[in-house]
């Protein structure tokens, strides 16, 4: 694991732009300018090498920080900086870097376990994790605990936010196990917006040591319930991704009826499953298939919907979501 503590090659690293930093560093590094009397602000981006809005917020907000009152105490963790060169999620061969955060025997895992030790010894007082969306959905946060700081953190950056209990292995589920955790999806890497979302937030936070106190009784909370895959993606290539239904994006975070077309098959051998949050095959009840065409079986929520084939095989074509509502929200509290 690279940490770097030396606030000269910090300003060096902020004149590259994320498909340059790989010039300076080959691999994952994280940066730690934690002080002694302040619990640190610990964040992470770069997980997904082609969602760069995060890396380019903490550009512009720490450029004009060094330049004015300097920086307050933060951790900052570059992940998937060889992706990042080419644009892409993660590399041939690599796992994906927000997947890797449970238990595991490989390389990544053993690196994610000392990064976790690190940053659980320093002892932040919060963990955001800043992502793009895959896709054209509302800017939205995902969150892993149901606790009031965490809902009110949540609200203060979007109206709407995911109670993920999947995939496994993501990086915020086990920094709230030590610290109000999030992760905020500030939308599509091109649109400017995304970046001035993800600073404006950081921005909000990164030298206080609590969460500002906040109505949110007006945040929208969603259950990811079900996780739509192509089954054996690693073994497909582009070519055998079904061909998805164009404009299905208009459904994100809204209902999609039953019996709307999602895909036609490509080809024979391939097959999309619906799987919750345990990873159990629920496709008979959520999809249907009628020849080559895939269906929607019964009126359901959508978000993240792609018809990127390469990130449909690295991970998914779409959630189907739940609303979450007050007395959910107990039951979960109470279950913990």
């Amino acid at each position: 694991m690279r940490v770097v503590k030396s606030i000269d090659e910090f300003k060096e690293a902020l004149n590259y732009r994320s498909e340059e930093l790989v010039q300076l560093y080959d691999e994952p590094v994280l940066f730690d300018f934690s002080q002694s009397d302040r619990r640190p602000f610990f964040v992470s981006t770069l997980l997904h090498g082609n969602e760069t809005s995060g890396w380019e917020a903490i550009r512009s907000l720490v450029s004009e920080a060094l330049e004015n009152e300097g920086i307050p105490s933060f951790l900052l963790l570059l992940g998937n900086l060889p992706a990042a060169e080419r644009n892409l999620r993660h590399l041939a061969g690599q796992p994906d870097f927000n997947r890797i955060w449970d238990r595991g025997d490989t390389p990544y895992h053993q690196w994610a376990r000392e990064v976790l030790e690190f940053v659980r010894a320093k002892h932040p007082w919060y963990s955001l994790d800043i992502h793009n969306n895959t896709g054209p959905n509302p800017h939205h946060s995902i969150i892993t605990s149901l606790d009031e700081s965490t809902l009110q953190s949540a609200r203060l950056f979007s109206q709407n936010a995911i109670f993920a209990q999947q995939p496994p292995g993501v990086l915020t589920r086990r920094c709230a196990e030590f610290s109000i955790a999030l992760t905020i999806e500030a939308g599509l890497p091109q649109d400017p917006h995304s970046t001035i979302r993800a600073l404006n937030f950081i921005q909000k936070l990164w030298d206080r040591q609590d969460i500002p106190s906040i109505n949110f009784s007006d945040l929208k909370i969603f259950e990811n319930s079900v996780r739509v895959v192509l089954e054996n993606a690693a073994e497909l290539t582009s070519e055998d991704v079904p061909h998805f239904a164009p404009f299905l994006h208009r459904f994100n975070f809204k209902t999609i009826p039953a019996g709307t077309k999602l895909a036609k098959l490509a080809k024979p051998k391939t097959r999309l499953i619906a799987l919750d949050e345990q990873q159990q095959d629920r496709t008979e009840d959520y999809l249907s298939y009628d020849g080559s065409n895939i269906l929607v079986r019964q009126d359901t929520i959508m978000s993240m919907y792609t018809e990127d084939p390469l990130i449909v095989r690295q991970d998914c074509v779409c959630y189907f979501l739940n609303t979450l509502d007050a007395e959910s929200i107990t039951n979960s509290r109470l279950a913990v």
